[in-house]
């Protein structure tokens, strides 16, 4: 037999696994809350983001989390380099504070020059 990844694979292509695969989604939105950490201590602590992610491979080891180990930082982490200032929670994802509220600033920008 082989692993959940290759069977998620080969039912994909349309062929038949030896069991139905099992694939769910694995982010950072949800899995401080499933572990009980703060989600500051998620973001801020590779330990601990690594200790979180193994867990859930030996908790359902037949199933494939996609997409793997890996952090999100949301939509705060784009939008940063344009002059947002991110914020942290402890109880849910990073989000953005806008710097400039008024979008009829915005409105009289030129665009930057080559």
């Amino acid at each position: 037999m082989t692993g959940p990844w290759e069977q998620l694979k080969l039912a994909a292509r349309l062929g038949e696994p030896d069991s139905v695969p099992v694939a769910l989604i694995v982010d950072s939105p949800w899995l401080p809350g499933y572990a009980g950490v703060d989600t500051r201590d998620y973001y801020l602590f590779p330990e601990k983001w690594l200790d979180i992610n193994v867990g859930l491979l030996e908790r359902f080891p037949d199933a494939v989390w996609v997409p793997g180990f890996w952090v999100e930082f949301g939509m705060a982490a784009e939008p940063s380099a344009f002059g947002v200032i991110p914020r942290f929670y402890p109880d849910r994802p990073p989000s953005i504070q806008p710097l400039i509220d008024d979008l009829e600033f915005w409105a009289g920008v030129e665009p930057a020059e080559r």
